[in-house]
């Protein structure tokens, strides 16, 4: 997962102010717990590490860390320890934190079915148009 350009774009990261405005929300491509003050210009074909930092930070709110995931999260911690993402309370269990993850997740995967389902067939099309238009 870390990149040979890694260094380069986790330093940019360190570079971004923390707000106590910022507002979480959820990201799902890590499925994973975000905050609006987080994420540098990053491109696609950096993303990877950057999700996998997010989804190992929600295991540590969830309270069961991916051990796969540790050592990006540390990668990062040490090129970037002045991120946001790594202030306390982003990364500390919470109920209001593991309630948001357990109710975004739920939703996200009702969405994932519905739009499964109406790919495969099995049900109307969004628009509530004929499968033949």
């Amino acid at each position: 997962m870390i990149t040979a350009q890694f260094e380069k774009y986790a330093r940019l990261l360190n570079t971004l102010p923390f707000r106590a405005s910022a507002r979480h929300f959820y990201e799902v491509m890590s499925g994973a717990i975000m905050w609006d003050d987080e994420k540098a210009d990053i491109p696609f074909s950096e993303i990877g590490w950057f999700r996998v930092a997010l989804a190992y930070r929600s295991s540590l709110i969830l309270g069961a860390p991916r051990k796969e995931f540790e050592a990006v999260w540390f990668a990062l911690q040490k090129a970037a320890p002045a991120w946001p993402g790594f202030r306390g309370e982003r990364c500390a269990p919470s109920e209001e934190l593991v309630r948001f993850l357990a109710e975004s997740k739920k939703k996200s995967s009702r969405r994932l079915d519905l739009f499964d389902s109406v790919v495969s067939g099995r049900s109307k099309p969004f628009s509530g148009e004929s499968k033949n238009g």
